[in-house]
């Protein structure tokens, strides 16, 4: 806290002079060096896993890729059923109007249930 008097506290820590470095410096470091001794059999073994691994990820880039493809499909064809449904509903709604508002099918009308009722 700094007093009413304006002056500094006494017991503040020198600035430093210099700053630490942003980057640790690369000239101690080695370039990586790999060993030049390995045993045979971890070689192929290392081999065989990184084939086994770029089949395994060509594979699934080929399901990808039809997954892709099976979409595209999907989508134009759901945008064909849009139109048809459009095309069905602007020709039902003409066929409306021609015939007035009425339908031949619709039937309700013109059907009465009988129930027959108990003599007392």
């Amino acid at each position: 806290m700094i007093p009413l008097g304006g002056s500094l506290l006494p017991n503040l820590p020198p600035y430093p002079s210099s700053r630490p470095p942003v980057r640790a410096s690369t000239q101690n470091q080695d370039p990586f060096e790999p060993p030049t001794s390995l045993p045979a059999a971890l070689l192929t073994e290392l081999q065989s896993q990184l084939h086994n691994s770029q089949t395994y990820l060509a594979t699934h880039v080929n399901k990808v890729s039809a997954l892709e493809t099976a979409f595209a499909e999907h989508d134009a064809i759901k945008r064909e059923v849009g139109v048809l449904r459009q095309l069905v509903e602007k020709s039902g709604a003409q066929e409306d109007g021609a015939a007035g508002g009425t339908s031949d099918d619709d039937d309700a009308r013109s059907i009465r249930t009988f129930v027959p009722h108990e003599l007392e």
